[in-house]
């Protein structure tokens, strides 16, 4: 989760310009272009938002949810970040 928290600014970009895309998809093109193991970037992200550095509505189904339903919310503190980094 380290890689995806120094990238928060390039995930809120991608998930801002795929707006209307479902974000299980965005996430394999993520995997993909960055030659990721497929499902690491959905598992970062779902470990981000259990730690509230995303934000997204949980009545909604998260296979259903679309990337612009998603704000990413930026760590405190380094230290913070690193200790969700760890878990």
């Amino acid at each position: 989760a380290a890689e995806l928290l120094a990238q928060q600014p390039t995930l809120a970009h991608i998930l801002q310009e795929k707006g209307d895309e479902n974000i299980i998809n965005v996430c394999k093109q993520i995997d993909i272009a960055y030659g990721l193991e497929l499902g690491k970037t959905l598992s970062e992200m779902r470990a981000l938002a259990a730690n509230g550095f995303i934000k997204f509505n949980i009545y909604k189904p998260f296979r259903l949810s679309i990337c612009s339903e998603f704000y990413i919310t930026q760590a405190v503190n380094l230290e913070e970040a690193f200790y969700v980094a760890n878990q």
